[in-house]
């Protein structure tokens, strides 16, 4: 029949009788070739290529011309495992934790219910009670989603759960017996602006608290705007604290803001998306001092943690809040045959979810708790040396004292103007990333443009850093 699709000679599945074992086991070869290749050899290659790839015209490729679009594809990428790549908090995955991802791609597990993923639904519990008691969350719970905005969008359900005492699942926003007011430092997440259009609640709803020169929240003027709320009559909901600003990587006082909270009775959720990577660390994890008295906590291994995307936690110190929250009956599902069986699929707003736990918990038993602490510590050694860098070279200026692992900084010879360093240090950004050489990502500190660097790459050298500390000198030179 014309226009059949032929699949006949194609490998769908490895057959459970074995019989095409053979082309599956070269199929795989190949592609594990192809990454080991690239990523042996990424200090030969750019940053970035700037390449595109065109569209197949063979409406069916053969396996070999298959083989060949990918390695485009590979090649063609934004290499976030580069050395010189440290713009962003994003990173190449640790080797096992890919490997770990293939399995479970390969099982392709259904988190939706227990009875379609008995084993994998085991595995989760683990990971979720090792983190919470990381967090010192011991009778809490917990749950994986997408990243940082399903879990801070998750939080503020939970609040409004709270808050209303359970009626916000039935009722929504009209349970509410005033207009809720969530506060959140000028440096929090774009997400929390988003959830709180998408909650109902309105952009209208979000209260910023301006942040002190190392960008901050002030808890003074925090402790205020809730006073300013209740005298003009509207419900203070949550404040949001940010472990690790993502222009900057600060963090808020937390403990100072949990004292707050609780003396006017708010929920506190800290997003340490980024941040909680800290928590890992032996030396460091005090840095985020005071997160066990949140009410809800974010955390994103697919930052830090350098786990494959995606990969985002929710925790609370509740323990029953989420099921009570988001569990629902399915006549197609069986239910859970014992209290000690956990039913992911009424835990969070997806459904049908893929085995993620698996990557990051083969992480932590192939690393260890002191493999996470010096992954994490490598970071902070990074940034401590890249500020150093900086300091010695003249015609540069850094925006804050790093709290974590970024650090802002702007190419300013003496006399320049901030308008025109705006421009000089965007056009650096631009100029680098097209020539490959290194990867520094820009943002907007107190109206003016900065250039930003994140380190958790383990394999960053010092070498790294001079070669683009260099390249970012001479396209200041010649571009000013």
């Amino acid at each position: 029949m014309a226009g059949r699709l032929q699949i006949d000679d194609k490998l769908l599945t490895i057959k459970p009788d074995g019989s095409n074992v053979g082309t599956a086991r070269k199929m795989a070869e190949d592609i594990v070739d192809a990454i080991i290749e690239h990523f042996s050899t990424l200090r030969t290659k750019d940053v970035y290529s700037g390449l595109e790839i065109k569209a197949p015209l063979s409406p069916s490729l053969n396996w070999e011309e298959t083989v060949e679009y990918l390695k485009k594809v590979i090649s063609s990428s934004m290499q976030v495992s580069h050395p010189k790549f440290f713009g962003h908090m994003d990173s190449g995955p640790l080797f096992v934790s890919m490997l770990s991802d293939w399995v479970a791609s390969a099982m392709n597990q259904n988190m939706l219910n227990p009875e379609l993923s008995p084993l994998a639904s085991g595995i989760e519990e683990l990971l979720i009670q090792w983190l919470l008691e990381l967090v010192s969350f011991n009778e809490g719970d917990g749950a994986l989603v997408s990243g940082g905005t399903v879990s801070n969008l998750t939080a503020v359900l939970l609040a409004l759960h709270h808050v209303t005492k359970g009626r916000f699942r039935q009722e929504g926003v009209s349970s509410l017996p005033k207009k809720p007011v969530i506060f959140a430092s000028d440096q929090a997440h774009y997400s929390v602006s988003k959830v709180a259009s998408s909650t109902g609640l309105g952009e209208q709803s979000l209260v910023e608290i301006p942040s002190d020169s190392h960008f901050r929240m002030k808890t003074g003027i925090l402790e205020q705007e809730i006073l300013n709320a209740e005298l003009a009559g509207k419900l203070p909901l949550m404040v949001v604290a940010t472990a690790g600003t993502t222009s900057t990587g600060s963090v808020d006082p937390i403990a100072e803001i949990s004292v707050i909270c609780q003396k006017h009775n708010l929920w506190l959720h800290v997003d340490a998306a980024h941040g909680g990577g800290a928590l890992f660390s032996h030396s460091k994890k005090d840095l985020l001092y005071g997160i066990e008295r949140a009410d809800s906590v974010t955390i994103d291994p697919h930052k830090w943690l350098m786990q494959p995307k995606s990969m985002g936690v929710i925790l609370t110190r509740y323990n029953g809040m989420l099921e009570s929250l988001f569990g629902h009956k399915a006549p197609y599902l069986t239910e859970k045959s014992s209290e000690h069986v956990t039913d992911w699929g009424n835990k969070g707003l997806q459904g049908s979810r893929r085995f993620d736990a698996l990557r990051f918990w083969i992480t932590k038993l192939y690393l260890g708790d002191d493999g996470l602490s010096k992954l994490i510590e490598k970071g902070f050694e990074n940034v401590s040396k890249w500020d150093s860098m900086l300091r010695e070279k003249e015609n540069f200026e850094i925006a804050h004292r790093s709290d974590l692992n970024i650090l802002c900084f702007r190419y300013r010879p003496e006399n320049m103007d901030e308008n025109e360093a705006d421009l000089l240090n965007d056009s650096i950004q631009r100029e680098l990333m097209k020539s490959g050489k290194g990867y520094l990502s820009s943002t907007t500190l107190r109206n003016h443009r900065w250039l930003r660097s994140v380190f958790l790459n383990p394999t960053i050298t010092v070498d790294d850093m001079i070669e683009v500390l260099e390249e970012v000198d001479d396209l200041g030179d010649a571009l000013k």
